[in-house]
């Protein structure tokens, strides 16, 4: 087992503040109390009171008003933004959903998007979380004389002179790092300052004060930047996401995620409870092919539909969602070709929607790039890219393949005659190790593991997740069988003590356990996270295993122990 440890030395009494620094996080007393003077200004965004302007004038000549909605988490929170938006202001969009997960305007296998919205004679089309790169699209709309509006956070390729582009990239000042729904967040705040707050009366008959009305929309920004895997190293990312969290606790968040959460988020309210918990249902509804659940399931999450029902449907799309990809992934496997710094695999178009994610999961599985293709037509492959490092731009350097979306998760297309070639730039990336190293942020030895470490780390949960991932610890250690104890239930769960300290792992594989009854005594190298557990009124320290590594021992020196590293 390889590893690189981010710190070399660990302060058990002040470990958070050290973590941080060593993650390049300077005022660390903001970041772990962040303020609202961390938020951006609205207005530093580039047109975004030209769109403000022209939606205002759409809606006071009661113009037919289209709204697109994105098929991931990220996409529903931001269309749910501008829809309650627009409801605030007695207008009722019409709403246009994606057959399966694709994103924004373009000609796809299932749908002619600009055909609908042109069909319906729209006169405002306001594209959230997407757009900003469909140029000819946008195009066909300007010559029906349809105004667009992109509010979007994807890299912008060229300039789009047919639609108003609100994106963060359109300036170096701003956060790159916020979602979509944050995009559409400012704009929506903006036309409330621009209007409401400034006293002009945008309802007739108000549902909700607009303090209300801005505390669930930051509710939808919190689970965007989560779901959308936003780097939360950003101080306007770490506020918005501290803030979010907060109106969850205090049960002021959006109605439909609220109760989604508080039943579905066994790891409780953090970004890890999220990813586990309300995040995977509704990406899920996303991906399905039953135009009626994702209506359902939207009207829930704008406050006009039954909250249970769409929990309960979304809950179901995810049990079949998990049943199709365990056998996609098995269909996969002995397609794999595991001889490079990149893994390659093959499906078939019927499992489109579903391709990124059997990708993260090879990924996960062998710590390298993975690239699952299917055919796209006679001379090209498309399908997803997943990779442990930011990558993607990389790529589309190269001219050996097109990449969207983001730098480590994204679609890929690659043509047929390209595809070795490809493979051979990945052979040749420094960056890719052929056996790569597990990153953790130190070795420890057990005897370090207090509770002052275990507490410190427990109680700043909400802080972790992509760019600043919990952290983890490695752990080498001579054991014998006799440290070791399996309890069984449905599943099997391994209990390791060493020095005092209970090293736990759920659901262990038949294979692992094999591994550890193998030899009596035994070498053990461990990856784990630290927190802490209760039992009959005392709490100590404990160790969740992610993975470990078994190797004989061949020296039975331990003298190296009690090095404190």
């Amino acid at each position: 087992m390889k590893v690189n440890s981010l710190l070399n030395k660990i302060d058990t009494n002040n470990f958070i503040q050290q973590y941080l620094e060593a993650n390049g996080i300077k005022d660390t007393e903001h970041f772990i109390l962040p303020t609202p003077c961390l938020e951006q200004n609205w207005e530093d965004y580039p047109n975004i009171h030209k769109a403000i302007n022209v939606l205002h004038k759409a809606i006071e000549n009661n113009e037919r008003i289209g709204l697109l909605i994105d098929p991931d988490v990220d996409g529903q929170c931001s269309a749910a933004i501008i829809y309650q938006l627009l409801a605030y202001c007695d207008i009722e969009p019409f709403l246009f959903f994606h057959k399966g997960k694709a994103h924004g305007l373009r000609l796809n296998y299932d749908e002619d998007l600009v055909q609908q919205i042109i069909d319906e004679e729209i006169k405002l089309m306001i594209i959230p979380d997407a757009g900003s790169n469909d140029i000819n699209e946008c195009g066909m709309l300007w010559n029906h004389n349809c105004q667009v509006i992109v509010l979007d956070h994807h890299e912008i390729e060229e300039k789009n002179r047919c639609a108003i582009i609100v994106n963060h990239h359109l300036s170096d000042e701003l956060n790159h790092n916020l979602s979509g729904a944050g995009v559409v967040y400012k704009f929506a705040y903006g036309y409330l300052m621009t209007y409401a707050m400034a006293g002009y009366k945008l309802t007739t008959s108000p549902q909700k004060s607009e303090v209300e009305l801005i505390k669930g929309w930051q509710s939808l920004v919190a689970v965007s930047l989560i779901s959308d895997m936003c780097d939360l190293k950003s101080m306007e990312n770490r506020y918005y996401v501290k803030n979010g969290l907060n109106l969850f606790s205090d049960k002021q968040a959006n109605p439909a995620l609220q109760i989604m959460a508080d039943s579905m988020n066994r790891k409780g309210l953090t970004p890890e409870g999220f990813s586990w918990g309300t995040v995977p249902p509704i990406n899920a509804i996303c991906r399905s092919q039953n135009q009626e659940s994702k209506e359902l399931f939207f009207d829930a999450l704008v406050g006009k539909g039954n909250i249970e029902d769409a929990k309960k449907t979304a809950a179901k799309a995810h049990r079949e969602q998990n049943d199709k990809i365990k056998k996609m992934v098995e269909e996969i496997r002995p397609t794999l070709d595991l001889s490079h710094k990149v893994i390659i695999g093959y499906t078939n178009a019927d499992n489109k929607e579903y391709i990124g994610l059997a990708a993260n999961k090879f990924r996960g599985e062998y710590n390298k790039p993975c690239i699952i293709l299917r055919p796209k037509d006679t001379t090209s492959y498309s399908g997803s890219l997943r990779s442990p490092i930011p990558i993607a731009d990389k790529i589309n350097a190269t001219k050996l393949g097109y990449c969207q979306g983001h730098l480590a998760a994204c679609g890929i297309i690659v043509k047929k005659s390209n595809l070795k070639k490809l493979i051979a730039w990945f052979d040749n990336n420094e960056e890719l190790e052929v056996e790569p190293e597990i990153q953790v942020t130190a070795s420890i030895s057990p005897k370090a593991i207090n509770l002052n470490i275990c507490r410190d780390i427990e109680n700043n949960k909400d802080m972790f997740g992509e760019g600043l991932p919990e952290p983890t610890f490695y752990i080498n250690k001579n054991i014998t069988e006799k440290d070791i104890q399996f309890f069984r239930k449905k599943t099997t769960t391994l209990k390791i003590i060493i020095d005092g300290v209970d090293f736990i792992k759920f659901g262990i594989k038949p294979e692992e356990e094999k591994e550890l009854t193998k030899y009596s005594a035994f070498n053990i190298s461990i990856i784990a996270t630290l927190g802490t557990n209760t039992y009959e009124n005392m709490t100590s320290p404990q160790a969740m295993i992610s993975s470990f590594e078994v190797t004989p021992i061949e020296n039975n020196d331990d003298s190296w122990e009690d090095l404190f590293y």
